[in-house]
């Protein structure tokens, strides 16, 4: 499908894998593809593999989207997460959801979640 979105994310990373296999459960009409982070699928995609190392990327119908903005996108998507995602996408709790994703973000590999 074309206007699915791709999710290219860690697949060494626990929480990363954590969030992908919810992803897939709430996704009965496959709209998202999940990719693994490699070399080959980042440059076919445009992106910068550093970047995508550090944030989860979702290549959209409408651009790309990285960090919770991709996250929040996501769960627009589906039903059952719905509101957190339009929550998500509004100040103040765009910026917090920024601030907390970053902070987890850069925390992931120090407790124990990366391979």
């Amino acid at each position: 499908m074309a206007d699915r979105t791709r999710v290219f994310y860690d697949s060494q990373c626990g929480i990363c894998q954590t969030a992908v296999c919810w992803l897939r459960f709430l996704d009965r009409h496959q709209q998202t593809e999940c990719i693994p982070i490699t070399a080959g699928s980042v440059g076919r995609a445009g992106l910068n593999a550093e970047a995508c190392a550090r944030e989860l990327h979702a290549v959209t119908p409408q651009g790309v989207l990285a960090g919770w903005d991709a996250v929040s996108y996501l769960a627009r998507l589906f039903p059952p997460t719905w509101p957190i995602g339009a929550l998500g996408s509004m100040p103040p709790f765009r910026w917090l959801g920024r601030s907390l994703y970053r902070w987890v973000a850069a925390h992931r590999c120090s407790h124990g979640k990366c391979r």
